[in-house]
């Protein structure tokens, strides 16, 4: 479940924003294994059909 929103603009027109948690990591492959995590947001327009 991604938090976010979905705006019509038209019937099947929306303008939609998305917001994900990010995580990247080597696996332990090396150390030491920090990691990063953040966050990402998109924006972008779905079309319905």
């Amino acid at each position: 479940m991604v938090p976010g929103g979905r705006r019509f603009l038209r019937d099947n027109l929306a303008l939609t924003l998305e917001v994900h948690f990010l995580h990247m990591s080597c696996a332990g492959i090396s150390q030491p294994n920090d990691g990063l995590n953040g966050f990402m947001g998109m924006i972008g327009l779905t079309w319905l059909w």
